[in-house]
C-alpha cells in the first residue's frame, strides 16, 4: 500500500491503528489528478470515475509497450459481440475484417439465475442483433462501458461460447484450450466482482468517507490522514488528540 500512497504524493510514513494502516502528512500532499477526481465518488458508475478509467487505459496503451503489443488485433476469439452500433450483435471473427481491440467480461453466473446465453438455436438470431432489454444488467452495463471507452468489441463467455444444442460440447472444448489467449489478447477485462449473478450490474457503491482524506488539527498545524482498511469510521470520527497520538507514534 505504501507504493500506492506514494504514487499520490503521500509520504511513506505510516503506523498501525487497530486493523488499519494509517498514512499521514503534516503538509497537504501534491494532488494526483486521478485521486482528486474520484475521491468523493460514491459509485463506480459516476462519469468522473469512467473518465479516469479511460484516462488510465489511454495512458496504459500509449506508455506500456507490452500492453500496446497485446492490443494490436493480431489474435481474436472465434466470436465477439460487436458494440459499435446502437444494437449489439454477435459476429464470427473470421468473417469480419477486424483491426480494433476487444474487451472481456468476467462475471459470476450465480445459482438458478436464468439469463440470455448463446445456444445452437439462437445463434443466427443473435448474429442479427441482441436487443438490449434481453440482456441481464451486468452485460448491458459492460456493453455501455465498452462503447464509452471507445472499444468496438466485447467478449462474454456465455454469449460467445455455445452453451447448449448441437456442437456445444465441441465448441466449449475448443474455447477451453484458448481461454488464456482470450484474456491475454484483450485490451482490458471488466471484472464484475460485486455481483453474485449477471443481474446485479457491473458497478459497485461505496461509502466515500472510507476513502477520503481526513484533515485534523494538531496544535497549530493540520494533519492529513489516509486510512487503509475498513475501520475507517473509528479513525474518521477521532478527535484531534487521537489524531495527534497517531502522528506522534512514528
Amino acid at each position: 500500500m505504501a507504493a500506492h500512497i506514494s504514487a499520490y504524493g503521500w509520504p511513506e510514513r505510516s503506523t498501525r491503528y487497530g486493523d488499519s494502516q494509517v498514512y499521514w502528512s503534516i503538509e497537504r500532499p501534491p494532488t494526483y489528478r486521478g485521486y482528486d477526481r474520484i475521491k468523493t465518488a460514491a459509485s463506480t458508475s459516476e462519469e468522473r470515475v469512467l473518465q479516469l478509467a479511460r484516462y488510465w487505459l489511454q495512458t496504459c496503451r500509449a506508455s506500456h509497450k507490452l500492453c500496446s503489443a497485446r492490443a494490436t488485433g493480431n489474435w481474436y476469439p472465434k466470436r465477439l459481440i460487436d458494440v459499435r452500433q446502437g444494437t449489439a450483435r454477435l459476429v464470427i471473427t473470421q468473417e469480419e475484417e477486424l483491426t480494433e481491440p476487444y474487451a472481456t467480461l468476467s462475471h459470476c453466473w450465480g445459482k438458478n439465475q436464468p439469463f440470455l446465453v448463446l445456444t445452437a438455436s439462437n445463434i443466427r438470431q443473435l448474429s442479427k442483433g441482441i436487443p438490449n432489454d434481453s440482456l441481464p444488467k451486468t452485460f448491458a452495463d459492460a456493453i455501455d462501458v465498452t462503447r464509452w471507452l471507445g472499444i468496438g468489441y466485447l467478449w462474454i463467455d456465455s454469449l460467445c461460447i455455445i452453451q447448449s444444442g448441437e456442437g456445444s460440447k465441441d465448441d466449449w472444448l475448443k474455447h477451453a484450450t484458448e481461454m488464456a489467449s482470450v484474456y491475454q489478447n484483450c485490451v482490458l477485462n471488466f471484472s464484475a466482482d460485486a455481483g453474485d449473478n449477471p443481474h446485479h450490474g457491473l458497478y459497485s457503491t461505496r461509502n466515500p468517507d472510507l476513502v477520503n482524506e481526513l484533515r485534523a488539527q494538531v496544535g497549530r498545524k493540520y494533519a492529513y490522514i489516509w486510512v487503509d482498511g475498513l475501520c475507517g469510521y473509528d479513525v474518521l470520527a477521532s478527535t484531534p488528540p487521537a489524531c495527534q497520538k497517531i502522528i506522534q507514534t512514528s
